[in-house]
C-alpha cells in the first residue's frame, strides 16, 4: 500500500545519506570524543566540524552552540538554566515549554494574547515589558499546529538593550528559513535534527555568549553545560540533513512543498463544513502546514480510519494528540472545546502529486461524510 506520510511537523523521514553517514561513523568513527588517543580525535573532529557547519549557518560562534538531545532539552537547559525567575510568553508553545513552566521555579509567567491567526500582541507585549525589570521571553518562531510564524525581529527590537534574554523555540522552522540568530537578536534557540531529515535523540541548542546558564545534565561535555558521551553518529547525521537542506535544490522542494500544500488545502475546504485554522496560505505560515477544523467530525477518529488507508495525519501536535483535552493553542485562537477536538493537522512534502492529492481528498471527504452520519 502506498503511504502518503502527512505529518512532517511530528518527524520526519531521515534522508538515505543521513543513514549512510551515521552508518559509517558507527562501524568506523567509534572512539570516545572524550578520550585523547587518535581513535577519540577522529570522533572529536566529526563533532567539531558540524560544530563550525552549524555556526556558519546561523551566524554564531562554535562555542555558543550546545549539543543536546532535541528541542524538548534544549528548551529545558534554556529555561531551567536561566538566573531569570520570571516568563514572558504566549499559550502557542511547545507542550515542553507549558510543562517546565508549570514545574520550575519561576514565580511569575505573564502570557501574551494572540489574535485568530495566532499573531500575539505586541501592544500587549510592549505594556508586560514596562511592569518588569527583567524576564526571560520565550516565543515559538514557528507553530507546529497552526503555522503561524511570528515576527521575532520586531520582538527583539522591544526588548533591545533592556535586561530580557529571548529564548526562540525554531524547531518548526529551522532549516526552512534562514535564521542569522545575531540580525534576528536571538539570545537562546533550541532545534531538533528530526524535523529536517536527520536523526531523532539529536539537536543544539545556541546560548550567545555571555547568557549564564546551569546545565541540567552534569558532566565534564559541552564545557560542563550538558555531561554525557557524545551521540556522534546522530550529530554527524544533523550534520549531513543540514548540508542537504542547504543544497541547490533546497528553494525547488520549498517551493513544491508550498504548492502541494496550497491545492490540497484548496480541495479540502471545498468539502462543507470544513475550515482553515490559522493564518492564510501565505508567508506568514510555514509552508508545509494546514490546520482544519471539520464539522461534526472528532479528529482522532478521523486520524485513526484515514490510516487504514494509508494516509497519516495528526489531531494536532504529536506529543499532546493522545490527550482527550483540546489544544491549548487552539483554544488561544479562539476555537471552543468542540472545535478544537474536531481539528487535523496536515504537513505535507514535497513528494506528493496531483494523482496523491485527489486519493487523498477522496479518502478524506468520504471518511467525513461517514463519520458525520454514524
Amino acid at each position: 500500500m502506498r503511504i502518503y506520510f502527512l505529518d512532517s511537523a511530528s518527524t520526519t523521514r531521515p534522508y538515505d545519506e543521513v543513514i549512510e553517514t551515521m552508518a559509517d561513523v558507527m562501524r568506523n568513527h567509534y572512539g570516545n570524543p572524550s578520550s585523547i588517543h587518535e581513535m577519540g580525535q577522529d570522533a572529536k573532529n566529526i563533532i567539531e566540524n558540524v560544530r563550525e557547519q552549524i555556526a556558519a549557518d546561523i551566524g554564531c560562534e562554535p562555542k555558543e552552540i550546545i549539543f543536546t538531545s532535541g528541542a524538548c532539552e534544549s528548551n529545558s537547559l534554556a529555561l531551567c538554566g536561566t538566573r531569570y525567575n520570571r516568563i514572558i510568553t504566549t499559550h502557542l508553545e511547545h507542550k515542553s515549554i507549558e510543562e517546565i513552566i508549570k514545574s520550575s521555579t519561576f514565580t511569575s509567567a505573564s502570557y501574551i494574547p494572540v489574535d485568530v491567526y495566532g499573531n500575539i500582541s505586541f501592544d500587549y507585549f510592549q505594556n508586560i515589558l514596562k511592569t518588569y525589570n527583567s524576564a526571560l521571553v520565550s516565543i515559538q518562531y514557528g507553530n507546529s499546529e497552526i503555522g503561524t510564524i511570528q515576527d521575532i525581529a520586531r520582538i527583539s527590537n522591544a526588548i533591545n538593550g533592556r535586561d530580557f534574554v529571548l529564548h526562540v523555540d525554531a524547531t518548526q522552522v529551522f532549516p526552512e528559513g534562514s535564521i542569522n540568530v545575531k540580525n534576528l537578536g536571538i539570545d537562546l534557540m533550541s532545534v531538533s535534527a528530526q524535523k529536517f531529515h536527520g536523526p531523532k535523540g539529536v539537536g543544539f541548542l545556541y546560548c550567545r555568549d555571555g547568557i549564564a546558564l546551569s546545565p541540567l545534565i552534569y558532566g565534564s561535555q559541552e564545557n560542563g553545560l550538558r555531561g554525557g558521551t557524545y551521540n556522534t553518529p546522530a550529530i554527524a547525521g544533523m550534520g549531513k540533513a543540514l548540508e542537504i537542506n542547504r543544497g541547490a535544490l533546497h528553494s525547488y522542494v520549498n517551493a513544491c512543498t508550498s504548492m502541494n500544500r496550497d491545492n490540497l488545502a484548496k480541495r479540502m475546504l471545498e468539502i462543507p463544513g470544513v475550515h482553515l485554522n490559522g493564518p492564510k496560505l501565505d508567508v506568514n505560515r510555514l509552508f508545509n502546514n494546514l490546520s482544519i477544523c471539520i464539522d461534526g467530525v472528532k479528529a482522532s477518529d478521523l486520524v485513526t480510519l484515514a490510516s487504514i488507508y494509508g494516509i497519516y495525519i495528526s489531531a494536532g501536535s504529536a506529543c499532546c494528540s493522545g490527550e482527550s483535552v483540546p489544544s491549548s493553542t487552539l483554544k488561544a485562537i479562539g476555537l471552543n472545546n468542540d472545535e478544537a477536538l474536531s481539528t487535523i493537522r496536515i504537513t505535507v512534502d514535497e513528494t506528493l502529486n496531483d494523482n496523491d492529492i485527489s486519493y487523498i481528498v477522496e479518502i478524506l471527504s468520504g471518511l467525513i461524510k461517514r463519520l458525520r452520519t454514524s
